[in-house]
């Protein structure tokens, strides 16, 4: 299994920021639903009126033009007698054939009009002479034809014009047309009306047939009813659906929502456990620190003595004797408390560092030749990979965390004789690149790996799988890295092998 470990503290503004993203992301989630839904119901409603209105005006022009067409057989009946197309048994003069298709129960009256409309015949013998009396039929320019067209905007093929008007205060259903037109004419003029001027020139005669406008009313006030129950449940069944949709994507939204905030609640205390680790590092730092300090204090002194007078006794005791072996055992051990407290002090004290324009390979090979004979006896090369890049770092404190690292690397291929086992020759890579602003120092082996548990664990002071090992030296490399702005990663995956990533911004000057 593959595991990594990031230990840079700077990271903390970054993590705050993902937070209050994350919070921004979950206020995103609950928008005002009403704006969006109050808008789709308005234009839900215009579009169904103008629906409506559009289908009343279209079944007006259906019922209007069925009433028109009885107007128009009437008045064709009339003018198929008066031509002599239809023989009837015995003679009738014009005024008693108008009275007579005039007298239908839904007719008001049946008129013949000259070009100017005063009625020549009419149903009613007592409107003869007279005009028709509607204000936009009396006497005036333009001309009545033009006038009777504009007052009757509906016509079929045939030049049967038709429509509501008013007369003598009465508000009746009239249709028109112009005396013994044939269909062939009716649809010459309807196609051109510029023909109609010339027709005014003859004193052309215009039949008149009202018709009762109740019964129409009547047929268009119901499909109106029918029309308005018809948009009622199409607006209530819409607006349902529209609030089913609303509350059903407020509680899909609140969950995802809650899914948000709950993954971020969790973030956020794995995030606090790791600042509470920090805190607790930090203070072992502290106590270290301090107990460094006096340990420093009253121990090094001492020791040095102790180490001069072994280094003295040796010179003087014969070469290979029981007491100059004594003697380099005490000298040995007294460099290995010193090793102890100079990892301790470095711990403890604040990492000043001195940086100078400086060839990051130059450090890198200085490293490698420190290190080159402890990895040519365990037979592991050290390999030198990537191209150069000039970087502003305190070069002595920069190449003493390399040494902890790789030396940490080289010493991990003597764990349980991995080494032995290999079937591939071991080494460690040290691969440089670089970006615009950061330098990347990659450490790769393809040793034994860390386990998980322990990869947790090892940055901590003192923590250490090695038996004669302090604790303390990926510590100080942590801290030298962290004190150049960078930050130093570790992933590691059982047998095959551990990778340290070091990246360094190119300008700490």
């Amino acid at each position: 299994m593959t595991t990594s470990t990031n230990k840079n503290s700077n990271n903390k503004e970054c993590t705050d920021n993902v937070y209050t993203d994350k919070i921004r992301f979950i206020k995103a989630l609950n928008p005002n639903f009403w704006l969006p839904f109050v808008a789709t119901s308005l234009i839900l409603l215009v579009v169904v009126v103008f629906i409506t209105d559009y289908n009343m005006a279209k079944s007006e022009l259906v019922i209007g033009s069925q009433v028109a067409e009885r107007g128009k057989r009437t008045i064709l009946l009339y003018e198929a007698i008066a031509s002599g197309e239809i023989q009837l048994d015995k003679s009738i003069d014009q005024q008693d054939l108008i009275a007579n298709l005039g007298n239908q129960d839904d007719f008001l009256f049946l008129a013949i009009t000259d070009g100017e409309g005063k009625f020549l015949a009419h149903s009613d013998p007592k409107k003869r002479g007279t005009h028709i009396s509607t204000p936009h039929l009396v006497r005036a320019k333009p001309s009545f034809m033009t006038r009777i067209i504009s007052l009757l905007p509906h016509a079929d093929k045939e030049g049967t014009n038709w429509g509501f008007v008013e007369i003598d205060g009465e508000r009746l259903f009239l249709v028109h047309r112009i005396f013994s037109e044939s269909v062939e004419q009716g649809k010459i003029r309807t196609k051109h009306p510029e023909i109609n001027k010339t027709l005014e020139k003859y004193n052309v005669r215009h039949v008149f047939a009202a018709i009762q406008p109740s019964p129409l009313q009547n047929a268009l006030m119901k499909y109106r009813k029918t029309s308005f129950v018809m948009a009622s449940w199409v607006i209530g069944i819409s607006f349902f659906a529209l609030c089913f949709l609303m509350f059903l994507y407020r509680a899909v939204n609140g969950r995802k929502r809650m899914s948000v905030a709950e993954s971020t609640i969790v973030a956020m205390h794995e995030e606090v456990q790791r600042l509470e680790a920090e805190i607790q590092k930090q203070e072992k730092l502290v106590a270290i620190g301090n107990l460094a300090a006096a340990v420093a204090h009253e121990i090094r002194n001492p020791l040095s003595s102790i180490k001069g007078y072994a280094t003295y006794f040796a010179s003087i005791f014969p070469k290979e004797s029981a007491n100059q072996k004594t003697a380099q055992i005490i000298i040995s051990e007294v460099e290995r408390v010193n090793l102890v407290i100079g990892d301790l002090i470095g711990v403890s004290r604040p990492t000043d560092i001195k940086t100078e324009s400086v060839s990051i390979k130059s450090i890198i090979t200085a490293t490698v030749q420190l290190l080159s004979q402890d990895a040519k006896q365990l037979g592991i090369e050290l390999n030198i990979l990537g191209t150069d890049s000039v970087i502003f770092v305190d070069p002595y404190r920069l190449r003493q965390a390399l040494i902890n690292i790789i030396l940490n690397a080289i010493e991990a291929f003597k764990e349980k004789d991995f080494i032995d086992k290999m079937t591939e020759a071991a080494k460690v890579d040290i691969v440089l690149s670089d970006t615009k602003t950061h330098v990347n120092i990659d450490i790769i082996d393809n040793g034994p790996g860390i386990d998980e548990t322990i990869l947790r664990r090892i940055f901590d002071p003192y923590f250490t799988t090695k038996n004669r090992g302090t604790g303390l030296g990926l510590v100080n490399s942590y801290k030298i890295i962290e004190a150049h702005a960078g930050s130093l990663t570790v992933k590691s995956e059982e047998e095959k092998g551990t990778t340290f990533s070091i990246k360094i911004p190119k300008n700490n000057g």
